[in-house]
């Protein structure tokens, strides 16, 4: 099910040039459990780890096999006065690469990184998924305590994204968090919390989506978006609960 669900985020960067306005870059402790992300290159099915580019140009962001890890991040951020324009956030040991003056801040901890983070950021849908990435790979509660605020505030996009990282914070600990959204959730979103639970360690993930299914008070629709991800298991428990349903259902 959720396997090494870190590993989901793969994200393709814009090669639109930026401004030629100035990076702060810091160092700040990240999550313990979290992996590399950093750059490549594609050729074919197979990705080239490649040194980030700041001012556009990388083909693909994420996490990589064999990538090195150092424990801490490196966070790249613009400001357009108070406003934070652009943030990028690599694992402290991928190379990146700018066109652009980079002024280093050195290293900071994770409630001052956080303080430069949750400046006002400007309508681009852009610089809100970029900033809820960084948030989402520090350490600590004022992190999670945000991103639930976002789950619950923020546009629907904003809102799907907080949730996605949520789930990968807090593991197992975000299914009562998604049960008590789901009967308010409307649209998209709803569908989406039955993919956040599916995204949940095991044996969580499985119990909860079997939970779901069984769950007469919920909506057909919700009980079989859970039932889709149930089947997407690989997961032996899934299989055999599956196996006694069907069985039981020959006539």
């Amino acid at each position: 099910m959720r396997g090494s669900a870190w590993g989901l985020l793969l994200l393709l960067v814009g090669s639109a040039s930026v401004s030629a306005s100035e990076w702060l870059r810091w160092t700040t402790p990240s999550l313990p459990d979290v992996p590399a992300f950093c750059c490549a290159t594609k050729d074919g099915a197979h990705a080239q780890l490649a040194a980030c580019k700041l001012d556009g140009g990388n083909a693909v962001y994420g996490r990589f096999d064999g990538a090195p890890r150092s424990g801490h991040a490196q966070v790249y951020a613009r400001y357009d006065e108070a406003v934070l324009t652009d943030v990028r956030i690599f694992d402290g040991a991928c190379g990146v690469a700018a066109d652009s003056p980079v002024r280093d801040l050195g290293a900071l901890d994770t409630d001052a990184s956080l303080s430069r983070l949750l400046a006002p950021v400007p309508g681009s849908q852009r610089a809100v998924r970029d900033r809820l990435v960084a948030v989402a790979l520090h350490p600590g509660a004022r992190a999670s305590t945000w991103l639930q605020q976002r789950s619950r505030d923020g546009a629907n996009e904003e809102r799907r994204d907080a949730w996605f990282w949520l789930g990968q914070r807090l593991g197992a600990r975000v299914e009562p968090l998604v049960r008590a959204a789901l009967p308010t959730a409307r649209g998209s979103l709803r569908e989406h919390l039955v993919f956040v639970l599916s995204q949940m360690p095991e044996p969580a993930g499985v119990d909860a989506l079997i939970a779901l299914v069984e769950d007469r008070t919920v909506d057909r629709g919700l009980r079989g978006r859970a039932l889709f991800w149930l089947a997407q298991s690989d997961d032996d428990r899934a299989y055999a609960w599956l196996d006694r349903r069907l069985d039981s259902a020959e006539p």
